[in-house]
C-alpha cells in the first residue's frame, strides 16, 4: 500500500482560545461568584480565556460571540454594564471585532455601537467614540509548546540547529525540531527551538532571548496568526528551500500560520526491546553475498536501508513499478504489516498518540498516514482511516507500560514470527509495551492553576505559574523517567510529597498518558503528583483527580 498524503487535523475548540489583555496590561476576566466581568487579574488562567464564536467574518473584521470556558457568553447591556450569561436575542452578546495593523483588537456591542473598555479594573461599554483604552491584545490560550502549520505550503516548521535557520518543510510534525515554546514577556513573542535557541529577526538562531527575538503577534480566529517585527517585515516561507524569515512581500497569505499544540508521537517496544514498526513494503534479500539484506542507491536515495525497509518516498515514486522492482532483484514486496522487527528507531517505528480522555481509546496513526487496525486473523495492520471502529484500542496501564486491547476484546501482542497480533483473551508480559516519547525530550506541564515551574519568592515547585519550566527527561526504563530541571540538577521530593528543582539524585517518576496531551505523573512516593490551589505541587493523591491531570 502506498503512503497517502499526511491529512492536516483543525485545532481543537480549546486551542482556540484566546486571553484578551487591556490597555493596562489585566485581563478580561470572568467572575463567578459575582455575576460580572472584570480586568484586574495579571496572568492568563481559566477565567481569563475566551472561545471566539464567528458568525461572519471579512478581511479586517468580524461578527463575535465571547464563550468563557464555564459555556456562559459576555453581554453588554443597555445601561453599559458588562456581565455574563446567556443571550436573550439573536444580537444579544453579538460584538463587531475589527483586527487592527498593530495587533490589536477592538470588540464594538452590534446593538448599541458601544466600544469594550477598561479602566484597569472595571469593564463597561459606554464610548461610541475609539480611543487607546478600547485597544485589547489578544494572546493565544493554548499550551505553549507548539507547531506552526503553513497552510499555503501545507508543511510544518523545522528548525535546523546545524545550520542555525528554521525550514518550513517537514510534511510531517514527528520530529523534536518542529515543537516550539512560545514564550510570552511583555507584550512580545519569543519562539524557542527544541535546543534552546530562539529565533531572530536576522534570519539565524539565537542562544539567549532579546529584543532582537521579540515578535509581535496578528492573531485571527480560528488559530490562524502572524509574526511581525513592528517595523513592517513579516515572518513568511522565502526561496525555494522554504527558509523562514523576516521580509516585507509575502503572497497569497504566506504570513499566516496556525498555531497548534504540538501533537505526540512515541515509540512501542515488545518485551524483547525490540521497536513496534511498519513493515512498509519489506522486501527480504538473498543475495550471491552471503545472503545480507541488499539495498539500491539511486540520486543518492536509499532504495532499501539496512533493515530491509523500502524508503516510503522511493516506493511513492515508484508506484505500481514496486513488485517489478523486487522481482528483479529476487524479492518480495508484502503490505504494511506491524510487528517487533528493529533493534533502533526507525521512521517507521513512531506513531501519533491520538486519545479521548473520556473513553481512555486510543489511535496510533503511523508515519505513512494511516492508523493500526486488526484486520482478519487477528493481524494488525497499518491500513486503518480515521473513522475505523477498528482502528480504536483500549488502553490500560501498568507501572508505566501500556496494553491495548481492540474493539474485538482481543489484547494486542507480539506471536512468534514478530508480527503483532491481537491473539489473548487475558494480558500477560507478551501484551505490555513500553512507551516512550518520541519527539519531545522535555515536558512543560499545565494544571488546573497554571504551569509547574520555580518561582523566585518559593523554594517549592510550583504549579501556579505564567511561564513554565522544562523538565528534561531522562529514560531510565521503559516509561519511567528521571526528571532532570535547568543546570543539571534533580528533582528531589520532601517528606510532605512537595518538590525541589535541586536535588543531587535522580528519582523515579511513572509517566502514564490520559489524552492526547494529556498525563499523569506517578512520583517516587508512590502518590500522583497533583495541583493545589495553594500554588504549591504536591504528590499526595492515591487516585486520579482532576488536578492529577496534566497538559503537556
Amino acid at each position: 500500500m502506498d503512503e497517502v498524503e499526511w491529512i492536516y487535523r483543525h485545532p481543537k475548540a480549546e486551542d482556540l482560545r484566546v486571553g484578551l489583555i487591556s490597555w493596562a496590561g489585566t485581563y478580561l476576566t470572568f467572575e463567578p461568584c459575582k455575576n460580572t466581568v472584570t480586568a484586574t487579574a495579571k496572568s492568563l488562567g481559566r477565567r481569563q480565556t475566551w472561545e471566539i464564536l464567528v458568525s461572519n467574518e471579512h478581511e479586517t473584521q468580524a461578527v463575535v460571540r465571547l464563550k468563557s470556558v464555564q459555556g456562559l457568553y459576555l453581554l453588554c447591556e443597555c445601561d453599559g454594564t458588562v456581565c455574563y450569561g446567556r443571550p436573550r436575542t439573536s444580537h444579544h452578546g453579538c460584538f463587531l471585532l475589527r483586527f487592527h495593523r498593530n495587533g490589536k483588537w477592538t470588540l464594538q456591542c452590534l446593538i448599541s455601537g458601544r466600544y469594550l473598555e477598561s479602566n484597569g479594573k472595571d469593564v463597561f461599554c459606554t464610548s461610541q467614540v475609539l480611543s487607546a483604552y478600547h485597544m485589547w491584545t489578544p494572546r493565544p490560550a493554548l499550551h505553549v509548546h507548539v507547531v506552526l502549520y503553513s497552510p499555503i505550503h501545507r508543511c510544518y516548521a523545522r528548525a535546523d540547529p546545524t545550520m542555525g535557520r528554521i525550514w518550513v518543510d517537514a510534511a510531517v510534525p514527528c520530529l523534536e525540531e518542529c515543537g516550539f515554546l512560545l514564550h510570552f514577556q511583555d507584550g512580545c513573542y519569543h519562539l524557542e527551538t527544541s535546543t534552546h535557541h530562539f529565533l531572530s529577526h536576522v534570519d539565524q538562531l539565537f542562544s539567549q532571548p532579546s529584543s532582537q527575538t521579540a515578535f509581535h503577534m496578528q492573531v485571527r480566529p480560528g488559530g490562524l496568526v502572524a509574526l511581525c517585527d513592528g517595523e513592517g517585515g513579516m515572518l513568511y516561507p522565502q526561496g525555494k528551500r522554504l527558509l523562514l524569515g523576516l521580509g516585507c512581500n509575502p503572497v497569497r497569505g504566506e504570513e499566516w500560520f496556525i498555531l497548534q499544540h504540538c501533537p505526540v508521537w512515541v515509540s512501542l517496544r515488545s518485551k524483547t526491546r525490540r521497536f513496534i514498526s511498519v513493515i512498509y513494503g519489506k522486501c527480504w534479500a538473498q543475495h550471491s553475498d552471503g545472503g545480507r539484506k541488499g539495498w539500491l542507491l539511486k540520486r543518492g536515495k536509499c532504495v532499501w536501508d539496512q533493515q530491509g525497509f523500502l524508503n516510503p518516498l522511493i516506493r511513492k515514486i515508484l508506484g505500481s513499478q514496486v513488485d517489478l522492482l523486487c522481482h528483479r532483484l529476487g524479492q518480495k514486496s508484502m503490505d504494511d504489516e506491524v510487528c517487533a522487527a528493529s533493534e533502533r528507531l526507525i521512521p517507521m517505528s513512531l506513531f501519533q498518540f491520538e486519545c479521548d480522555s473520556e473513553s481512555a481509546t486510543v489511535q496510533l496513526r503511523s508515519a505513512n498516514g494511516y492508523y493500526l487496525a486488526q484486520r482478519r486473523h487477528r493481524a494488525v495492520m497499518a491500513d486503518g482511516h480515521p473513522l475505523e471502529s477498528d482502528t480504536f484500542f483500549q488502553m490500560h496501564w501498568n507501572c508505566g507500560r501500556i496494553i491495548l486491547q481492540s474493539c474485538r476484546g482481543h489484547f494486542l501482542g507480539i506471536a512468534a514470527n514478530g508480527l503483532l497480533m491481537a491473539n489473548a483473551t487475558l494480558p500477560g508480559p507478551n501484551e505490555e509495551f513500553g512507551i516512550l516519547f518520541a519527539n519531545r525530550p522535555f515536558l512543560v506541564l499545565r494544571g488546573r492553576y497554571g504551569y509547574v515551574g520555580s518561582s523566585s519568592g518559593h523554594d517549592l515547585i510550583q504549579c501556579n505559574q505564567d511561564q513554565p519550566d522544562r523538565i528534561h527527561l531522562l529514560p531510565c526504563r521503559q516509561g519511567i523517567y528521571h526528571f532532570q530541571a535547568h543546570g543539571g540538577s534533580f528533582w528531589s521530593i520532601t517528606s510532605f510529597g512537595t518538590f525541589r528543582p535541586w536535588g543531587k539524585f535522580a528519582l523515579n517518576f511513572c509517566i502514564e498518558l490520559q489524552g492526547s496531551n494529556l498525563l499523569t505523573v506517578l512520583a517516587p512516593n508512590g502518590f500522583y503528583m497533583r495541583a493545589d490551589q495553594s500554588g504549591t505541587l504536591l504528590a499526595d493523591s492515591e487516585d486520579i483527580t482532576k488536578e492529577c491531570i496534566w497538559e503537556f
